[in-house]
């Protein structure tokens, strides 16, 4: 529990959550908070041990709870990575053998006609059509 009557400020306010005063430091010392000053509390006289109990019972029930969700978060993300590593090792694993293209083979030029010759035998046999 705590020592010497000390309660930790919850939040960030700089406010004390039990005698709203603003402590001078993080950690405000019992003696110095109305609440808990063992003459019975501050002038309206209402007891202090009892509501000191209750709320140290509800402020280590936060306080487990919030460790508790840390804790799951932390476990979440945890297996999370440890799934995209597996992932990520299985996709390594299936690379593919690139395919080689293969070279297309150039066709020959076919000779023209008159390369051939043929020009100068039309010229000949049929005289007439020039």
């Amino acid at each position: 529990m705590f020592k010497n009557n000390t309660h930790r400020l919850e939040g960030s306010s700089s406010m004390c959550q039990r005698c709203s005063k603003a402590p001078e430091t993080t950690d405000h010392i019992g003696l110095n908070c109305p609440v808990t000053k063992p003459d019975g509390g501050n002038e309206t006289g209402y007891n202090a041990d009892e509501d000191l109990v209750a709320w140290i019972n509800k402020y280590n029930l936060k306080r487990n709870k919030k460790k508790k969700n840390k804790k799951k978060k932390k476990k979440e993300e945890e297996e999370k990575k440890k799934k995209k590593k597996k992932k990520k090792k299985k996709k390594k694993k299936k690379k593919k053998k690139k395919k080689k293209k293969k070279k297309k083979k150039k066709k020959k030029r076919k000779l023209k006609a008159r390369s051939r010759g043929r020009s100068w035998w039309i010229q000949v046999s049929f005289p007439e059509i020039i």
